[in-house]
């Protein structure tokens, strides 16, 4: 058996009580660092920024080409739809951006 686990790779501690072979959670090169806050910010507001600009330009093309000729009831559903849909995906961009920084202890 101590020669089945002395091949192992995935051993916590090897057979002779030394941390040669440390666990797969302790292993902080292999792992990809999270991207901090502070940068996650600045993306988000870049990308909350664009992409408010581009909703509301495709917004307005649509309202444009296919409202003209309905009835008022339409085009204030349309707009009040318009107006909200857009908070959904910038909502779950705000919770991206706000997810606090992992302990610098870890």
């Amino acid at each position: 058996m101590a020669d089945r686990l002395a091949g192992c790779r995935f051993a916590a501690i090897a057979i002779d009580g030394s941390n040669r072979f440390p666990s797969l959670h302790t292993r902080r090169k292999d792992r990809k660092q999270p991207m901090p806050q502070r940068a996650r910010k600045l993306i988000g507001t870049v990308l909350l920024v664009a992409f408010v600009i581009v909703y509301s330009l495709t917004a307005m093309m649509i309202a444009a080409s296919k409202l003209p000729g309905t009835s008022g009831f339409v085009q204030l559903a349309y707009y009040v739809f318009a107006g909200l849909f857009w908070v959904l995906p910038a909502a779950g961009l705000v919770w991206w951006m706000q997810k606090p920084d992992a302990a610098k202890g870890n």
